[in-house]
C-alpha cells in the first residue's frame, strides 16, 4: 500500500516531498524524521532563480516538518514537572514545522517516487528549538 503524506502547503516558495510512507525511514526511540524545506531553484515560468535570490531564503533550512516520531518521544523524566514528576505535553507533534540548529542530527536520504533523492534528517527529541506556525515569518540569521 502506497500511501502518500498531505503536507499542507505554505507557500509556492517552500516545497515538501509527497514521500510514500513504506519508503520513510522509522525513527526508533527518542528521534524524530524531520524533512528539511527546500526553496525552489525555478520560477514557476520555469526560469532558474538568480543565487542572491536563493540565499535571501537559506535560513529556511534549519526548518522543517516532522514526519514521525520514535515510540519514546518525550517520554523521558527530563521533560517531566519536577515537582509533580508528571510528564509535559510533548514539545511538537508530528505534522508540525519545527526550528533546530543547523548542525544537529544525521542526514539521511531517501529515493523518491521519480527516483530522486530526498534529504531527511532524523534529530533527538531535545533538540527542537521551537515550533513555527509560519515557517515564512520567521527571520533567523545564521
Amino acid at each position: 500500500m502506497n500511501a502518500v503524506v498531505e503536507v499542507p502547503e505554505i507557500s509556492s516558495s517552500i516545497i515538501l516531498e509527497d514521500i510514500p510512507e513504506d519508503i520513510l525511514p522509522k525513527p526508533v526511540g527518542w528521534r524524530m524524521l524531520i524533512e528539511p524545506i527546500r526553496v525552489e531553484e525555478r520560477t514557476k515560468g520555469g526560469l532558474y532563480l538568480p543565487d542572491q535570490a536563493k540565499q535571501a531564503k537559506e535560513y529556511l533550512r534549519y526548518i522543517g516538518y516532522v514526519r514521525a516520531q520514535g515510540e519514546l518521544c518525550y517520554r523521558h523524566h527530563k521533560f517531566a514537572d519536577p515537582a509533580t514528576g508528571l510528564l509535559g505535553a510533548p514539545w511538537c507533534a508530528v505534522g508540525q514545522w519545527i526550528v533546530f540548529n543547523q548542525h544537529e542530527g544525521q542526514e539521511v536520504q531517501v529515493r523518491g517516487p521519480n527516483g530522486k533523492p530526498i534529504k531527511l534528517r532524523l534529530i533527538n527529541d531535545d533538540a527542537v528549538l521551537a515550533v513555527a506556525p509560519n515557517p515564512e515569518a520567521l527571520l533567523i540569521y545564521v
